[in-house]
């Protein structure tokens, strides 16, 4: 079976801002590479549409050593090696794509498709689940799956998990007092790591089972905010330090429902992001089960 275009497909460079919840600094991390990957990839959908597989290959696997971030490079990619019948391969490209950009309900669906396609029913499953919390249509996915095996046992749970939006920064009681910069110098040049700070906490989300990861804030059941109180330079080569608050804020009323404390000793340390956010995810679940109960 060969994967087919996606029934709304991105339809150019220009919507991936929209598809990529990234906070308002995010742009300060643009780099000639990532705009170099930007234009290779709009060259490689085109000749995707236009059915010119090979010439799409090419053009999406520089995009790829441009810049092997760019999550939309792979997806099309993906698409390209199904049509080409290399689907294992183009299994491996829907998942980095929804690796890079988790909540992406397209990625997440055509890796579902792709799983399907080589009959590997646990991430068939695991994808189709994450695809539909992101809001993408996963019907048909979801039908072939139950003809071939039964449901798990908390598929139900898993479906209704409670939608999250990661929101922005709210930086208007940042703390100056101490500082040898201006908060604004601090925050341009902290962009990269806030942006990892972002990444790395819809990452954790989007893959807790108490909460379904939406890139559309109107889909969320809650938005995460978080307010940063005090963040520190590394002119002196010291870590970064971040305190503040995080909020869950329910996406009708307004009202805040879980307000808790942050303190990060070191934001540009990736393994200490992943280990504190996995820590801080898990007080969410429990906050969500008592909440549930």
């Amino acid at each position: 079976m060969r994967l087919s275009q996606p029934r709304a497909p991105w339809v150019g460079i220009g919507a991936l801002a929209l598809v990529f919840a990234a906070p308002a600094l995010a742009p300060a991390l643009v780099s000639q590479q990532a705009e170099a990957s930007a234009q290779l990839t709009e060259q490689g959908r085109l000749a995707f549409v236009n059915r010119q597989f090979d010439v799409a290959l090419s053009d999406l696997n520089k995009a790829i050593e441009a810049d092997a971030s760019n999550p939309s490079a792979h997806y099309y990619r993906g698409l390209v090696l199904g049509n080409l019948g290399r689907e294992r391969e183009a299994l491996d490209a829907f998942l980095k794509a929804a690796e890079l950009n988790p909540g992406w309900g397209e990625a997440h669906r055509m890796a579902a498709v792709a799983a399907l396609n080589t009959n590997n029913l646990p991430i068939a499953w695991e994808q189709a689940v994450k695809a539909y919390q992101a809001g993408a249509d996963i019907s048909e996915s979801i039908n072939q799956l139950l003809a071939l095996e039964k449901a798990p046992g908390d598929l139900d749970d898993q479906l209704d998990a409670a939608r999250v939006f990661v929101g922005g920064f709210d930086t208007s009681v940042f703390d100056r007092d101490g500082s040898r910069m201006g908060a604004k110098a601090i925050l341009a040049q902290a962009a990269a790591d806030l942006f990892s700070f972002q990444q790395t906490a819809r990452e954790t989300l989007s893959e807790s089972a108490a909460f379904g990861l939406v890139q559309r804030q109107e889909s969320a059941q809650y938005i995460m905010m978080f307010e940063i109180e005090f963040l520190t330079d590394t002119l002196n080569g010291s870590p970064r330090r971040l305190r503040g608050v995080l909020r869950l804020v329910d996406a009708r009323s307004g009202e805040t429902v879980d307000r808790r404390r942050i303190d990060f000793d070191d934001i540009n340390s990736l393994g200490y992001l992943n280990r504190e956010w996995r820590r801080i995810v898990g007080l969410m679940e429990e906050w969500a089960a008592e909440r549930g109960g």
